[in-house]
């Protein structure tokens, strides 16, 4: 651990106490917020509710010489019950329960690998790994593979990045119920300028599968566009949209299906300038505005909806549907000092009517900087945040906070 128990305790002290006004921390709700310190930087990658007593939180670490990949389960008020270091094959994955509670778990090894991994885990127990060579695929924090499986027949569909002719390109790898996968393929998103693609989320979506994510900077390249690719159920392209604004950087951090529509929700961040953040060198996560449009099953965007008081959201995390109706945005934003990044990160939760109008929202300060990574719900209605707290010295420290159902953390 690489600061002392009290400086640790003051820094959540403080980052609690300006968000909720109140000074419990740690209680008897399922309510919470926790730290995972570690002697490596660590982020996550996810976090979910496996079952109904217990979360899944995992995650790795940025640099090519750092630790192994982690998986941490702990019970409902965030105590550990176990942690298991994965292969360094899977150093960016992706997990999804499955049956029972076993845990299905895609990866990719650090930098650009010839291989694509899968495996299965029952508790902290890893099983047999099975190895995909690939032409090349490119991973990183934020863009590890991503996958969907068919619980009857065990089929997976993972989108990567993929590489054709020096480009990155969205890609999609089909594994059949018995192991043997299909060629991998790879889309040509139409884009006119050159640029390098990745892909940020991918999901099943009526009869097929949306695929979004923005450019990768690259040498001589100052453009930050996104795009939505659709499929349909055979992986074949239907469409892609290119999205892009004059003299704009936009970045599409992810997608959701509209509810009671045959529509997909673009949310992501735009502004007129732009940093790179610090994970992966030459990937542009926008210092701008908070936004979400409607994009239509034709690939026709419309109703934009910029949230202007958001002005400096370093990353929309995630965006999710929530049972009480409407939707829940998790960012980060920070404040900018002569151009650069000073250490104010603050996580918010904005909750949106069904119609994306902002309902309230949630601000979480800090001692120390904390980003938010991932967002998912958890069974009692409210939801967990997936975030990495990092010091001055730029040590990373990985934090699992769960709230209540209106985004609460610390409890009376």
């Amino acid at each position: 651990m690489k600061r002392n128990d009290a400086f640790l305790f003051l820094a959540i002290i403080l980052a609690l106490a300006s968000a909720c006004g109140k000074d419990e921390i740690h209680s008897d709700s399922t309510v919470f917020f926790r730290l995972f310190p570690s002697d490596t930087s660590y982020e996550p990658l996810g976090a979910f509710q496996p079952d109904s007593v217990s979360y899944i939180v995992y995650g790795t670490s940025p640099e090519d010489n750092g630790g192994s990949p982690v998986v941490i389960k702990t019970d409902l008020r965030g105590n550990i019950i176990w942690t298991k270091y994965l292969p360094p094959e899977f150093h960016f994955c992706s997990i999804q329960q499955i049956k029972g509670d076993s845990l299905k778990v895609v990866g990719v090894p650090h930098g650009v690998s010839l291989s694509l991994y899968v495996t299965e885990m029952k508790d902290s127990t890893v099983g047999f790994v099975r190895e995909y060579p690939l032409d090349s695929v490119l991973a990183g924090p934020v863009m590890p593979p991503l996958f969907s499986m068919n619980d009857a027949t065990g089929e997976l569909i993972i989108a990567l990045t993929g590489e054709v002719n020096g480009k990155d390109v969205p890609s999609v790898l089909r594994i059949g119920g018995s192991g043997v996968a299909d060629p991998l393929k790879s889309y040509d998103t139409g884009d006119s300028l050159g640029l390098d693609f990745m892909v940020r989320s991918f999901f099943p979506h009526n009869d097929g599968y949306i695929l979004t994510g923005s450019s990768i900077r690259k040498s001589g390249s100052s453009i930050v566009n996104s795009y939505c690719l659709r499929l349909n159920s055979s992986l074949e392209k239907e469409w892609c949209t290119i999205l892009s604004k004059p003299d704009t950087f936009l970045v599409v951090r992810g997608a959701i299906p509209e509810k009671n529509s045959t529509s997909v929700i673009l949310y992501g961040s735009q502004t007129r300038t732009f940093m790179s953040n610090f994970q992966n060198s030459g990937i542009a996560d926008l210092i701008g505005t908070l936004f979400t449009e409607i994009i239509d099953m034709n690939g026709d965007t419309s109703s934009e909806i910029k949230y202007r008081q958001y002005e400096n959201m370093a990353h929309a995390c995630k965006m999710i549907e929530t049972t009480k109706g409407g939707y829940l945005l998790a960012a980060t934003t920070n404040e900018l000092a002569d151009f650069y990044v000073v250490n104010s990160n603050r996580i918010y939760l904005l909750s949106l009517s069904d119609d994306r109008q902002e309902q309230w929202h949630r601000q979480f300060n800090g001692f120390s900087p904390f980003t938010a990574q991932t967002l998912s719900p958890a069974e009692d209605g409210g939801f967990l945040i997936g975030g990495y707290e990092h010091s001055g010295s730029f040590i990373y420290n990985m934090c699992l906070l769960k709230t209540d159902a209106n985004g609460n953390i610390v409890t009376n």
